[in-house]
C-alpha cells in the first residue's frame, strides 16, 4: 500500500484477514479500509480525479474484487497477485464464496472440500485476470506461480532479449536478480521448503548450491545470508545480480545460469518425491537433451517397503 503513494498511484489491495488489514492500516501502511466495494471504488475515483495518491484496503476475497472490476468494466492499468500459491492447499489460498474463519476450520475438519473449493476459485481466478488483461491491464505475478511455470525458458529469453536491447544500445544496462522466493534459492521449513516431505527440509544445502552454482557460472553477483522473512536462524537465502551489459559472453551466462538457478530447486522437490516437480524435471530432460540432465528418483513401492521390513522384524524376533 504505501509503495502506491510513493510512486503517486491510487491502489486497492484484497485481504481477507481483518487483523491484517487493521495492523497494516494502524501502521500507516495503508490509508483507508472498506468492506465495501462501491465504497472502495468511490474513495478511488475521487483520489484519481484530484489526482492524489491513496491505498485502499479491501476486506475480502481478490476474486470478488475482481468480479466487481471486470463487472463494472472499471479501468485497471496494473494488477499484481501475492497470494500464496506455493502451499494454495494448506491455507495459502482462500477460495471465493466463505470467510477466513471457514477456511481455518475446513483446513482442521475437511481438507478435501477445502481442495476442491480452492481448484474452483483459482480457475475463476484466472479467468477473471485473463479478462482483464483482454482489455489492456498490465498484469504480474510475484514469484509466487512456483513449480511448472516458473521453470519455462521465458525467463531466458528475456533475458537474452534485454541483453540484446543493451547491445543495440536502445537502453543502459541491466541489473537482472529474482526474488527469494524462487525455487532454488531459500531453505525454511516454515515456508519455502515446507512442502519437503522426506525429512530434508530443515538443511541448507539447495541455498548453498544455487548459491555456488550462481559463482561458477559467471553471475556478477551473488549471495548467501541468514534470515529473511521468516527470521533469523529460520531460513537460508541464496540470491543473485547480474548485470546485462550488452556483451556475447553475458548470453552464454544466461543460458546456463537461469537454469541452474531454478531447476536445483525443482530438483530437490523431486528427490523428496512431489509429483509434479517429478513431471517437470521429465519434460525438462526431454527438452534439453544432450546438454542437461536432472536424475529422476525411483519410487519404491510403498507396500512392498512395509512388507519387507516387518518380515525381517519378525524374522529377527524368532532367531
Amino acid at each position: 500500500g504505501k509503495a502506491i503513494e510513493i510512486a503517486g498511484g491510487v491502489g486497492v489491495i484484497a485481504e481477507v484477514d481483518p487483523s491484517r488489514i487493521r495492523t497494516r492500516h494502524e501502521q500507516g501502511w495503508v490509508g483507508r479500509v472498506s468492506q465495501n466495494l462501491d465504497e472502495v471504488f468511490g474513495i478511488a475515483k475521487s483520489f484519481i480525479k484530484k489526482i492524489h495518491p491513496v491505498s485502499i484496503a479491501y476486506i475480502g476475497n481478490v476474486v470478488d474484487l475482481l468480479e466487481y472490476i471486470v463487472k463494472k468494466g472499471i479501468n485497471v492499468d496494473l494488477l499484481s497477485d501475492q497470494t500464496s500459491c506455493h502451499a494454495p492447499y494448506d491455507g495459502g489460498y482462500c477460495p471465493q464464496g466463505i470467510s477466513f474463519e471457514e477456511r481455518t476450520r475446513l483446513l482442521e475438519t475437511d481438507r478435501v472440500r477445502f481442495k476442491t473449493l480452492v481448484d474452483r476459485s483459482l480457475k475463476r481466478h484466472f479467468e477473471l485476470i485473463k479478462a482483464l488483461v483482454g482489455r489492456g491491464t498490465y498484469f504480474f505475478d510475484y514469484g509466487n506461480s512456483f513449480m511448472k511455470a516458473v521453470y519455462d525458458a521465458g525467463r531466458v529469453k528475456t533475458a537474452l532479449k534485454f541483453n540484446d536491447m543493451v547491445r543495440n544500445r536502445a537502453v543502459g544496462p541491466i541489473m537482472l536478480g529474482r526474488d527469494h522466493h524462487d525455487t532454488g534459492g531459500t531453505d525454511s521449513p516454515f515456508r519455502e521448503t515446507s512442502n519437503i516431505k522426506d525429512g530434508s527440509n530443515v538443511m541448507a544445502d539447495m541455498a548453498t548450491q544455487c548459491f555456488a552454482g550462481n559463482a561458477a557460472r559467471g553471475m556478477t553477483m551473488v549471495s548467501l545470508h541468514n534470515g529473511g522473512g521468516v527470521g533469523i536462524g529460520k531460513a537460508i537465502n541464496g540470491g543473485f545480480g547480474l548485470l546485462l551489459d550488452g556483451r556475447e559472453e553475458t548470453d552464454e551466462i544466461i543460458k546456463t545460469a537461469s537454469m541452474w538457478d531454478v531447476m536445483g530447486g525443482v530438483a530437490r522437490r523431486a528427490w523428496a518425491r512431489n509429483e509434479n516437480s517429478i513431471r517437470t524435471c521429465g519434460e525438462y530432460n526431454i527438452e534439453n537433451r544432450g546438454t542437461d540432465h536432472i536424475t529422476i528418483p525411483f519410487l519404491a513401492d510403498e507396500d512392498l517397503v512395509k512388507k519387507t521390513v516387518s518380515g525381517a522384524l519378525k524374522t529377527g524376533k524368532t532367531q
